[in-house]
């Protein structure tokens, strides 16, 4: 089998994408809970 480059790059680019997004949400939700607390 061989492997697109292409694909490889769109993977990586989705994983740090999600890694981003993860940070964000776990910072407003510990924001979130300071403002409710």
């Amino acid at each position: 089998m061989r492997r697109k480059s292409g694909e490889t790059e769109i993977k990586r680019r989705l994983a740090e994408s999600g890694e981003i997004i993860l940070s964000l949400v776990s910072l407003f939700f510990r924001v979130f809970c300071k403002l409710i607390l």
